[in-house]
């Protein structure tokens, strides 16, 4: 390796279906992932698997696979609003008593950005 050079290694296990399971990098530090019954993501957390991992990302979706619900750290929620047509309208963060903000659409209706206000 040439002198200054940067060496980053990551090591990546995957479950007998074939989604992420476990992220490692140089320095030892866990990332866990575990899925639904439907192959979506169900939590996140860091730290080795039991008692004393920490939950990083917890998810829950409605009956078409949507995210309705993320709780980010333990503790920040995200909600998620849909309108008939499945696409995403709002959001809400709590807690601090954010209101919903309407999402910026495109031109073919998709959610272009969102900004938390509150």
């Amino acid at each position: 390796m040439a002198k200054g050079a940067l060496f980053i290694s990551a090591l990546y296990t995957y479950d007998p279906a074939g989604r992420l399971k476990q992220q490692s990098d140089a320095l030892g530090r866990k990332m866990n992932y575990a899925y639904t019954m439907d192959d979506l993501l169900d939590r996140v957390t860091k730290g080795e698997p039991g008692p004393g991992e920490m939950e990083v990302v917890k998810r829950e979706y409605d009956g078409a696979g949507r995210v309705t619900l993320e709780r980010v750290g333990g503790r920040q929620t995200v909600t998620y609003y849909y309108d008939g047509d499945g696409k995403l309208v709002d959001s809400t963060v709590d807690p601090g008593g954010v209101t919903p903000t309407p999402l910026p659409r495109s031109a073919t209706g998709l959610a272009l950005d969102w900004t938390v206000r509150g």
